[in-house]
């Protein structure tokens, strides 16, 4: 609705780019946790209680290029420099530095820059940039030798856990790779900046830096830059860290990743969005951008806020403090938000159908798109550097001053290409989209790779340690069963007939409890022990007045309870049993047979 005076879309409703495109990402999520399994847990503490604390909990989310796509594509154009609009449900998601403050937990507050400018002139990566000589030792610890290194190369080394080097140096090199990989990445291969390293003599100092002023301000002047005629083509690269931008849709809007179902802690209607925010982040994000679509298209959400940091009581101070520019149109908007209007799909009016933008490749965009967000055409040095389009600002050399970020002329002066012209920048667009896909794509390989075969080696590890365990347990073992059958071989009160003895109560053998059973003697009898004198080994006799005893054929642990008709052997006389009238007498004789196994020779 144009009377209403709202900023306008960057596609018509309807006409926005379709298929599988998507925002390629310059940082690996998959990072963070090999970080976490290199560093000394006193060293993840100390993380933990600083500003990297959120950002070390998104080591389980899932960084979708095609949600975001998705999201950027629905993009309202404003003049702003330092906001970005979008809509979703028909209704207008505000990404701001507020925003981005409380999802990811970065300090993003005033201070000097790198190179002694404000935070808010942009992060300098410029070719000259060298190591000083505070940084010289630092650097050399770091990187022996090696002159370009990058993110990447810093990751190799750390995969190895607590095996590389010592603990200091693991932890500086884990910091760079959160700065450097992760919240201000410039390409796939990011090189460390001499003056970041020399920041790491002062952890302290490292830990308090802005660094989230940093990366919001890198990443959302990238994402200005960029216009439809980029969202049209299957991929394109914003730098920085983009996955804030679904963090705060997805707190927006909950419903793109609560689970049917209603058990889902994110289906509470009454929780705020600081709430939000924290069960967000510490759960395993993954948006499924078929589920997104859906919701969006249907505009049924139970919870939808339009700024999430609406409670964030410093979060304007942090936006004045950049000293955006002014837009009546966002004004108009924000002034009927705070009016609970009811916004919906077919509010907004403006923008290009992407059929159309297709066919004007190369060529300046329609009337109905803001000048404010076309990006210069690409330079060939800079997509060799980084392979992606210009998204520079000042003390970026990278690319082309933010001062005329669209690269539209100036008086109302038209294009004019010639052929050579054309040739050459469709030349170096079709290097730039090679080259950034095969980046991201081995950045991605060597990032799973490398979560690969670190949970690999810790499985081994804890595999290893049990082995070992169970090992030195069965030794043990072992060892107490030798000691036991030696010392029941050697006792004192073993008799003559393997290991028998009258006063003994229980057996040497496995799964015999009694050597004697005692419910077969008659308790009223004495009974008595007559064994062979010494040097003699000739038989063993027990004699008991007035009852039979022997016909129990238990008194022998050798014959009455190991040795059954089948293992005695056929013809063999286990001994030999007599009846008197005065009692009972049981007697193992010697012999040439079985009483030499049962009957220990006593001759010297």
């Amino acid at each position: 609705m144009d009377e209403l005076g709202l900023p306008l879309r960057m596609f018509e409703a309807g006409s926005e780019p379709s298929g599988r495109k998507r925002v390629n990402n310059y940082f690996n999520l998959r990072w963070i946790d090999i970080i976490k399994s290199a560093l000394e847990e006193e060293d993840l503490e100390m993380l933990n209680e600083s500003q990297f604390r959120r950002v070390l909990q998104m080591g389980l989310h899932t960084f979708s290029v095609m949600f975001l796509h998705y999201c950027l594509s629905h993009q309202l154009l404003t003049a702003k420099e330092y906001e970005l609009w979008w809509i979703f449900v028909g209704k207008p998601i505000r990404y701001a530095i507020q925003d981005f403050a409380l999802v990811t937990g970065l300090n993003c507050g005033d201070g000097v820059g790198l190179t002694g400018e404000a935070v808010e002139k942009g992060i300098g990566r410029g070719k000259a940039s060298g190591k000083g000589k505070s940084s010289m030792s630092i650097w050399d610890d770091l990187f022996r030798g090696e002159e370009k290194p990058t993110p990447g190369w810093i990751m190799e080394r750390l995969v190895k856990g607590k095996k590389y080097k010592d603990r200091l140096t693991r932890l500086r090199l884990s910091l760079l790779v959160l700065v450097e990989g992760i919240l201000c990445p410039t390409c796939g291969t990011t090189k460390i900046r001499p003056e970041i390293v020399s920041m790491l003599g002062d952890l302290d100092a490292f830990l308090k830096y802005p660094w989230g002023r940093e990366s919001f301000i890198l990443t959302v002047r990238s994402t200005k830059a960029r216009s439809a005629v980029n969202y049209v083509k299957d991929t394109m690269a914003i730098q920085g860290f983009t996955h804030a931008m679904v963090l705060v849709t997805v707190t927006a809007c909950p419903s793109i990743i609560i689970k049917t179902g209603g058990a889902d802690p994110l289906a509470d209607s009454t929780l705020s969005s600081e709430e939000i925010i924290s069960r967000v982040v510490d759960r395993k994000v993954v948006v499924n951008i078929v589920s997104a679509k859906t919701v969006d298209q249907l505009g049924q959400v139970s919870q939808y806020f339009f700024t999430i940091s609406y409670i964030y009581e410093e979060g304007e101070d942090l936006y004045r403090g950049l000293g955006d520019k002014e837009d009546t149109s966002v004004d108009t908007m924000v002034a009927l938000i705070d009016d609970d209007y009811p916004f919906e799909h077919n509010t907004w009016s403006g923008g290009v159908k992407a059929d159309e933008v297709k066919l004007k490749k190369g060529h300046a965009q329609t009337s109905e798109s803001s000048d404010e967000n076309v990006p210069e055409p690409v330079e060939k040095d800079n997509a060799h550097h980084c392979g992606v389009e210009s998204g520079g600002y000042p003390g970026d050399p990278r690319g082309k001053s933010s001062a005329n970020p669209s690269g539209a002329p100036h008086g109302g002066e038209s294009f004019h290409f010639d052929v050579q012209t054309l040739l050459r920048r469709a030349a170096d667009l079709s290097e730039e989209k090679v080259i950034a896909m095969y980046e991201g794509y081995i950045l991605s390989l060597k990032g799973h790779f490398n979560s690969e075969v670190g949970g690999l080696r810790t499985d081994l590890q804890a595999a290893t340690s049990a082995i070992a365990h169970l090992e030195s347990k069965v030794t043990g073992e072992f060892d107490k069963i030798n000691q036991l059958l030696k010392s029941r071989l050697r006792g004192a009160d073993m008799g003559p007939m393997y290991g028998f003895s009258p006063e003994r109560h229980s057996s040497p053998f496995p799964g015999q409890n009694d050597d004697f059973n005692n419910s077969e003697v008659n308790p009223d009898r004495p009974t008595t022990h007559t064994g062979a004198p010494d040097g003699m080994g000739t038989h063993t006799k027990f004699v008991r007045d007035g009852e039979d005893v022997a016909g129990t054929g238990t008194a022998s642990v050798g014959l009455g309870q190991n040795l059954d008709e089948g293992e005695r052997g056929g013809g063999l006389s286990p001994g030999k049993q007599t009846d008197s009238t005065d009692g009972v007498e049981f007697r193992a004789e010697t012999g040439a047979s079985i009483g030499e196994m049962l009957t220990l020779d006593m001759t010297p």
